[in-house]
């Protein structure tokens, strides 16, 4: 036996069934295992398998809150209804449930990479370089607060604990720390570019969804492809000599463009509304500019008006059953008619604005919804450069008016 000493087990803040301890190594024997100086070489396999285990546990995790969430808001009753027919109850599950799905998608779309990686497929491996801290960086963030924000649908009972929020809470937080802070993996990001030149692989790959992504309007089409443009462009400036202030803004960014896109293939593949419904909601509200003083009668559901080919088709048809919930997420420019997809291709919905603001007002969010929908539009590289005088196209220029200039893939903007 080797000569180390167990000195305690930790008092920790959660992960409380995996004990965690302290050891002091006495004269221990340590022998050298590869290369000198090659450490991070040795253990690259693991950390991609273990950065993966950190994002499906932080997926199950959010989803394991959406479901409790969900649970509560349809089976408890407050002013007469359900509380999952309340307007702000349900833009507040569809906060919790757009990470939640994003981190799924990402969580298949990885593990389906590593599979291909490790069949010595070295394209994949390139791939599964960015893909991992992508997901680790983003999704175990995001678990730390839709755990919290699961927590409050159930009220003050979600305190308490003899419930699951309490150790959700707690055991999310590990996930951002484990194994890489946030910045340390964001840098890793960096670095698979770098090193690997994983960026313009990550982009073919999305470039081979979108194309194999069929039924989808051009508008909403452009509207990824440019996203994405703007993305890799963002990245390509954080692996700059000076760029290192940017890249937990540009590891964001590609991972919202990853999952909207992938998101959007998984419902064609499936014939999911609501799935092409969420692709939708993180391309508007996690990526796209968006002016918080713009009244939508919510604050989730924004949904951003792009400049298309098809806005000028005025088809209406009855709107399939979970479609009505893209009421909610329209924003008010006037009497105008959006196209949003169907995922057969066929006539999509639609929804006269000025009629969605007289519901907003009289308390109904959730309706039929006729006719088709545009979705917009986005400009390659037209982010807003607020220290070039203004020479950029700014975020309400790009989408045609009376929208704001706060983007994600502008420049200078915090995560």
């Amino acid at each position: 036996t080797n000569h180390y000493h167990i000195v305690r087990l930790k008092d920790k803040m959660g992960t409380r069934s995996m004990a965690s301890g302290e050891i002091r190594m006495e004269g221990a024997v340590a022998w050298l295992v590869g290369e000198q100086g090659r450490g991070f070489v040795q253990i690259a396999d693991m950390v991609n398998n273990s950065r993966l285990s950190n994002g499906m546990r932080s997926a199950g995790m959010m989803r394991r809150a959406v479901a409790e969430a969900e649970f509560i808001a349809r089976e408890r009753w407050a002013f007469g209804r359900r509380l999952q027919d309340l307007p702000l109850m349900q833009v507040q599950l569809d906060k919790l449930r757009v990470p939640a799905e994003q981190a799924r998608t990402m969580v298949l779309q990885t593990a389906q990479v590593l599979t291909r990686s490790d069949a010595g497929d070295k394209a994949a491996y390139a791939l599964l370089r960015i893909l991992t801290p992508l997901i680790k960086f983003r999704a175990c963030r995001d678990a730390r607060k839709v755990t919290g924000d699961a927590m409050e649908v159930r009220g003050g009972c979600g305190y308490i604990e003899e419930w699951a929020d309490p150790r959700l809470v707690r055991d999310a937080h590990l996930g951002s720390i484990w194994e890489g802070t946030s910045n340390i993996v964001a840098l890793d990001v960096k670095r698979a570019i770098q090193r690997e030149g994983s960026l313009p692989v990550l982009q073919d790959h999305l470039h081979g969804l979108l194309a194999d992504t069929q039924g989808i309007t051009a508008a909403y089409r452009q509207a990824l492809t440019g996203a994405l443009a703007r993305a890799v462009a963002l990245a390509e400036r954080a692996v700059a000599e000076d760029g290192e202030r940017l890249v937990r803004q540009a590891a964001t960014a590609l991972y919202h463009c990853t999952t909207a896109i992938a998101m959007a293939w998984e419902a064609r593949k499936t014939g999911s509304f609501e799935r092409l419904r969420l692709s939708q909601l993180v391309l508007a509200h996690r990526v796209l500019p968006r002016d918080p003083l713009v009244g939508g009668g919510d604050g989730l559901g924004i949904f951003v008006r792009l400049i298309g080919a098809e806005g000028a088709h005025q088809h209406r048809a009855p709107c399939p059953d979970r479609i009505g919930m893209l009421a909610v997420h329209l924003v008010e420019l006037g009497g105008s008619h959006f196209p949003i997809v169907a995922p057969d291709g066929g006539p999509g919905i639609g929804v006269n604005l000025l009629d969605r603001a007289l519901a907003v007002i009289g308390g109904i969010l959730v309706g039929v919804v006729l006719g088709r929908v545009l979705i917009p539009q986005a400009k390659p590289g037209a982010a807003a450069d607020t220290e070039a005088g203004g020479q950029g196209q700014t975020g309400q220029q790009q989408l045609g008016g009376g929208l704001c200039h706060r983007s994600l893939l502008a420049t200078k903007k915090p995560c």
